[in-house]
């Protein structure tokens, strides 16, 4: 299962691990854009209300706890978050800590995307 597998890697990776603290039917998937200097987190929620009628019915998930592993030597100075509800990007407060980012993303109900712009 997904919990054994984290477990097995933390066992065997000496560096920490990115990932989140979300329900199973939540994905993280982060691209690296150095020309841009950032990171971008794109978390998606399969979780749907398959019984109600409707096209879509997506049960909202969140906040959702993240840690991020930065590149060797960055510094993130600004961290935000978008959804298709909130198209406005919201600042997000993080901390650095053994060279990861820490920070919660918003509650969301399909899918949001953190964009962590690095120096």
């Amino acid at each position: 299962s997904a919990p054994d597998l984290a477990a097995f890697l933390r066992e065997r990776i000496s560096a920490p691990l990115s990932g989140c603290d979300a329900p199973w039917t939540v994905q993280m998937t982060t691209w690296h854009q150095p020309a841009s200097k950032r990171l971008v987190v794109h978390l998606v929620n399969y979780d749907r209300d398959e019984d109600a009628p409707g096209v879509e019915n997506p049960r909202p998930v969140g906040p959702i706890p993240v840690e991020l592993n930065l590149p060797q030597g960055k510094r993130s100075h600004r961290v935000w978050f978008v959804t298709p509800e909130r198209p406005e990007p919201q600042p997000l407060e993080a901390s650095l800590s053994g060279g990861q980012l820490h920070f919660r993303a918003p509650g969301f109900d399909v899918y949001g995307v953190a964009v962590i712009e690095y120096e």
